[in-house]
Parts: structure tokens; sequence; C-alpha cells
């Protein structure tokens, strides 16, 4: 589901020097918007990364922020086409992500363009683990299973998010703490 990882940067970057062309969006105003850029600067990425996650293999990299100018919820999910994440938060708003089980019975619903039901509402899980992760953390995330994120207060979550397409959750802790 999520573990936290002991696990700090050389420094703290700064977010719009890594903040490339948005790749994704997902929500619309005055919900929370949550956005998928491409890493700007690679060599910039470099200096702060610990020498051994220089060389961790993964699917996609990207910086990601979930905008939220109320106090809001994205809704339960499942993440297309990424199995896990390992996500290394920069401002967390003190936003908590929640994880779910679904009831018995119940379906979830196509994200728009989607063929793959993945959203669900909130009367159609059952809340099985949370955590508030804080400024500079770093966890790993099962995202194929069904989560969501809770702003606490209006702000703006900003991350850098490494991501497995078919690796699964135990295999990526496994590979990290082997690093």
């Amino acid at each position: 589901m999520f573990k936290k990882l002991n696990f700090s940067l050389k420094h703290i970057p700064d977010f719009n020097k890594l903040k490339g062309i948005k790749i994704t969006s997902f929500g619309e105003h005055p919900f929370p918007i949550l956005s998928y850029y491409s890493v700007k600067d690679y060599e910039y990425l470099k200096t702060f990364l610990p020498d051994n996650l220089k060389y961790l293999p993964f699917d996609q990299l990207m910086v990601a922020e979930i905008i939220d100018s109320n106090i809001g919820h994205l809704d339960p999910h499942i993440d297309h086409g990424v199995t896990t994440v390992f996500n290394y938060y920069l401002e967390t708003c003190d936003a908590v992500t929640h994880f779910y089980e679904l009831k018995e019975g119940e379906f979830g619903y196509n994200y728009q363009g989607r063929e793959t039901a993945n959203i669900y509402d909130f009367n159609q899980v059952i809340k099985t683990g949370s955590f508030t992760a804080r400024n500079n953390e770093a966890y790993i995330l099962d995202v194929s299973k069904i989560h969501s994120v809770e702003s606490i207060r209006a702000g703006t979550r900003q991350f850098i998010q490494w991501q497995w397409n078919n690796m699964q959750f135990e295999q990526v802790h496994k590979l990290l703490n082997l690093l």
C-alpha cells in the first residue's frame, strides 16, 4: 500500500527549475488539479540526487503538483498504466493520502477518455490506511490500489515521482533497499 523510506536529497531543489512541459492533468477548478510535468533539467536533477539513486531503473520520471485553492479531495482512484511510484515530497501542504478497498458488489467508473474504470465514489470504498507526508520525505506507493489525496489546507503540493508500469510494490521496495 505505502511505505515511508529513509531517504534524503543532497539539497532541496527549486521545483520551478525541474518543472518542464505539462504532460497531463486531472481535475478542474474549484476541485484539486493534479498535473504531471516532464523534468526540464536533468543536469540540475543530478546535482541533488544521492549517487546511488542516479542509477535507479524506472519507467518514467516526472515532477507533479496538486493545486488546490480550496480544501478539497482528489477522488478515490487507481492510476492508469502505473503500478508503483516513489514520491519525494518537496511541499506537502499537510495533505493526507488515503488507501481503500472496494466494497463488495461495487464498480468504478471511467475517467473521461479512458476505457478502464478507475474512479470511485467515497460511498463505494472502505478506508484501509492513510499517511501524511511531510516536506522532504519519501514514500513508495502501490498506485494499483485505490487511493485519494485530501487537502487539509489550500496550497500546492509538489513532488518528484519515479514510476514503474509493471513492477510491483514489493519489487520496487526491494530495489530501493538495495541501493
